[in-house]
């Protein structure tokens, strides 16, 4: 129909259906097929401003987002898959904000350029949830996360199967702890379905991003 705002449809859209699968999980104890559907989604969400020039960048709700960290392995590193592909989404949108010298408080872009801070505390809740175990800033649905659980990549539930197959093999390493966490983490990014966390806290946490920098420019300057 003539004078429809298609954007803002779609955008409601997306409100509507984060619902549905916050709903959904709260219904069926965060059942992993369901948290599996949603990363799909937001995958194509988070990329729909980069390919398809669609003006906004819509990030899941802070319920879901939260939600995450007590799903199976998978569930988090979806999750991290998901923060990830939001980086050059939100970057696009800063260069297309460049442009946009009015503050409309209405604007889809606008409405973007606000989550910016949403998506940084995400990052950094998940960085210190899983490298830290430290809980920061969940100032939402703090009913759902529990002070006394553990999230870290060594320590939480949805890890252990890992944790043990990772001691089975390679025992106790004889190493600094924070020696021992990276090779945790490689381990991790070895195993099916859980690659994502390693290329998360690769471009968000400091030490880990220092750490493979190193490395690639190691193996660099061997190559003749």
């Amino acid at each position: 129909p003539r004078g429809t705002d298609y954007f803002r449809s779609l955008f409601e859209l997306f409100e509507f259906l984060d619902k549905i699968i916050v709903l959904g999980l709260i219904q069926e104890n965060d059942h992993p097929v369901i948290f599996f559907q949603a990363s799909a989604l937001y995958k194509i969400i988070s990329s729909l401003n980069t390919e398809h020039k669609i003006p906004f960048v819509k990030l899941p709700s802070t319920q879901l987002v939260n939600r995450s960290l007590m799903n199976s392995a998978f569930g988090v590193a979806n999750m991290c898959g998901i923060l990830s592909h939001y980086k050059s989404a939100f970057q696009k949108l800063k260069e297309s904000l460049a442009y946009d010298k009015e503050d409309h408080p209405s604007s889809l872009y606008n409405y973007g350029k606000h989550k910016l801070t949403s998506y940084n505390t995400h990052i950094l809740d998940f960085c210190n949830a899983l490298w830290r175990n430290k809980l920061t800033s969940f100032q939402e649905d703090t009913a759902v996360l529990d002070e006394h659980c553990t999230f870290s990549l060594d320590k939480s539930v949805s890890f252990l199967g890992y944790k043990k197959e990772f001691l089975q093999q390679f025992g106790y390493i004889h190493t600094a702890a924070e020696e021992k966490k990276f090779a945790y983490l490689e381990f991790l990014a070895k195993q099916k379905g859980c690659e994502e966390i390693l290329e998360f806290l690769a471009s968000f946490l400091k030490p880990v991003k220092q750490r493979y920098e190193t490395q690639k420019n190691k193996i660099s300057s061997r190559v003749p």
